[in-house]
């Protein structure tokens, strides 16, 4: 009997199913094949937008390479066609970039019109929108109307906004046009630790005929528009060097943390090559930024055991608002300092007792600026500053001979050569100016960057050719008579790394050795040129900021991983790598490490640290040779002279061993 129940349910639930089918199949079909073609033309619509962002990212960097390699009507007319917020990241760069180049060919007035509509821009993001702002404010300092401009960066002034210590500077400088000293003077302090919240302080006063009370802070700033953090450390004392003494060369357990930072590695096939190094000499000075115009010294004398000779102050340190970026000049039996306020010190080498002081800080010169550094030739001292101001100084006894106002930062010291000195501004502007009276001899224009480390490469010059190498990561070789351009190239990144990685800028000077031209970019390229054609000899992916040391036939290189590298100097291949310390509590990452160097003195590779500490390393081998405590971080890379090495401390104290 069950079975039959069983059938007579089975019949009607599929009476009951039939029903259903007949009044509603039409619908599930329907729904069931919008669902399918729904999925499927939403697949469809990713795989469309997918090849669309890869060419628009393709058209991008082609319209960037279009520009770095002067095909400027091209690239502008190819940014154009993709400079659009509402197309996403690669639209709003696009934006960026058309922008810039024209800004870059002096059509400052269609780059200002793109920058606003993308601070007026919903698509754009919050970052993007500050960023253009700050452009275009930048763009119009000189012509816009200062009240306008002024208020237009006042919301950017806000805790927590991402360009605040650009819109402070950028207000500051408004101010100071409308005459307004008291504002410039109070806005920087505002930024108290430069936007992170620490409370303000004000500036250390100075006594007449009394030096600045040092201050100590930041070792080195990276930032947006020239400021951003980068951590600094301190020692006590001067002790044991080059393995004297008791101190062991890598105390504690660095060595087994720390080794492969990048993975870089010898070349096999160079394992069986000796290096062999000139003879050192007795270097009589060190007159320019990396010793020489060409910055090439190759190996220098240095006793076996350096003791301090002596120390001294050279004013102000490196601190939230100031930063020392000149290394010392040697002169005969004369060292000339900058400070990090731009105070220019003689010191007779002997026993650091002060030859001549003078300041060179401009009554509207407040905190919150950098830059600057000095070079010597033919019994003239020339001085860059943060302000854009050159001086030509008696080597003598500090008088002024003459000064020029370029008008834009200067962050590096000038280079003087054959009766000309080459300085080149914050925003890629290269300037040959006479050094008997400073008139300008010609000019010459790189593209703008917007994004830019603190410090730039001084120009480096050999015989008729100057290399002017820009933030942008472009290098050109140009005549030293008239400015005329030789070869041009470009070292921006091969590809994206990280966020920091699209930072082409060549900080580390470029070095002119026999012929061979080395650059190092902070991207992550290292190249070799002929300087006299500009065709690449070799090229290598490796990203720094300190320049190279060519010796015999190898490069010495501080990489942005905390490597010291060894490099054919024909072909680029690596004979030897050695890791330095990357932080200070290596186990949990804590306290970043910066170097830098090298300098090769008496079979010695000496490189200095953030946190106080000089490295010793074989130019051979790479083995750590010994360790020197400094008495705070360095500021700059070292120098030796007269068989006399010299640091220069973040505290402004210089300390020179012989």
């Amino acid at each position: 009997m069950s079975d039959v129940f069983r059938e007579v349910d089975e019949a009607v639930r599929q009476d009951q199913f039939k029903q259903v089918w007949k009044r509603y199949g039409w619908l599930i079909l329907g729904v069931t094949l919008a669902i399918v073609l729904g999925v499927g033309g939403w697949q469809a619509w990713k795989a469309y937008e997918a090849d669309r962002r890869s060419e628009a990212s393709d058209a991008y960097g082609t319209a960037l390479q279009q520009a770095r390699t002067g095909q400027v009507e091209a690239s502008l007319e190819s940014l154009a066609a993709l400079a659009d917020p509402a197309d996403g990241e690669v639209g709003t760069l696009a934006a960026f970039a058309q922008a810039r180049v024209l800004a870059g060919q002096g059509q400052t007035a269609e780059a200002v019109a793109i920058w606003d509509q993308l601070a007026a821009s919903d698509a754009a993001g919050p970052s993007f929108k500050a960023a253009a702002l700050i452009l275009s404010v930048q763009h119009q300092l000189d012509s816009g109307d200062a009240a306008q401009l002024t208020a237009r960066l006042q919301p950017q002034l806000a805790e927590g906004q991402p360009f605040r210590a650009a819109a402070i500077e950028l207000t500051a400088l408004l101010a100071l046009r409308q005459g307004d000293t008291a504002r410039a003077r109070e806005l920087p302090a505002r930024d108290g630790g430069g936007g992170h919240g620490q409370p303000a302080r004000p500036r250390a006063a100075t006594a007449a005929g009394h030096r600045p009370v040092k201050r100590a802070g930041m070792r080195r700033h990276l930032a947006l528009f020239g400021i951003a953090a980068v951590l600094l450390g301190g020692c006590d004392t001067v002790n044991g060097w080059f393995g004297e003494g008791d101190a062991p060369p890598l105390p504690g357990t660095r060595i087994a943390v720390i080794q492969g930072n990048s993975g870089l590695t010898a070349d096999p096939a160079l394992a069986g090559e000796r290096i062999v190094l000139p003879e050192p000499y007795i270097n009589g000075g060190w007159e320019q930024p990396g010793g020489s115009a060409a910055h090439a010294m190759y190996h220098l004398a240095l006793g076996d055991a350096p003791r301090q000779a002596w120390s001294s102050s050279v004013g102000e340190g490196n601190d939230d608002d100031a930063a020392i970026l000149s290394q010392p000049v040697v002169v005969g039996d004369v060292v000339f300092t900058m400070d990090a306020r731009s105070i220019v010190t003689a010191y007779r080498q002997g026993d650091g007792s002060v030859f001549w002081e003078v300041d060179l800080e401009q009554e509207d010169e407040e905190d919150g600026f950098f830059g600057g550094g000095i070079a010597y030739e033919d019994g003239r001292l020339f001085v860059t500053t943060g302000f854009g101001m050159v001086f030509a100084l008696d080597g003598r006894n500090g008088q002024e001979l003459w000064r020029h106002n370029l008008k834009a930062p200067l962050r590096a010291a000038p280079t003087a050569s054959g009766g000309r000195v080459f300085v080149l501004t914050v925003d890629n502007q290269a300037y040959a100016l006479a050094a008997n009276d400073g008139r300008e001899l010609w000019d010459h224009t790189g593209i703008q960057e917007a994004a830019n480390l603190l410090g730039t490469a001084s120009p480096a010059v050999s015989g008729g050719t100057v290399l002017i190498p820009y933030s942008s990561g472009e290098i050109y070789a140009l005549q030293v008579e008239n400015g005329r351009e030789i070869w041009s190239d470009s070292l921006a990144a091969l590809r994206r790394i990280d966020p920091l990685a699209d930072i082409a800028q060549i900080r580390g000077l470029p070095v002119i050795d026999r012929g061979i031209v080395y650059v190092v970019s902070h991207a992550g390229r290292t190249v070799a040129f002929d300087l006299r054609r500009g065709s690449r000899i070799w090229e290598r992916e490796i990203g720094g900021t300190e320049t190279p040391w060519a010796a015999g036939e190898f490069v010495y290189l501080l990489t942005n991983d905390s490597e010291l590298v060894c490099l054919s100097r024909e072909t680029g291949q690596v004979r030897w790598v050695s890791a330095l310390p990357q932080f200070e509590d290596p186990v949990d990452k804590d306290g970043s490490i910066t170097w830098v160097g090298p300098v090769l003195a008496s079979d010695r590779l000496i490189v200095a640290s953030s946190i106080g500490e000089a490295y010793a390393v074989s130019p051979y081998t790479g083995e750590i040779l010994g360790v020197i405590d400094l008495p705070s971080g360095a500021a700059v890379a070292p120098i030796v002279a007269n068989n006399t090495l010299y640091f220069i401390s973040d505290e402004a104290d210089i300390v020179a061993l012989r």
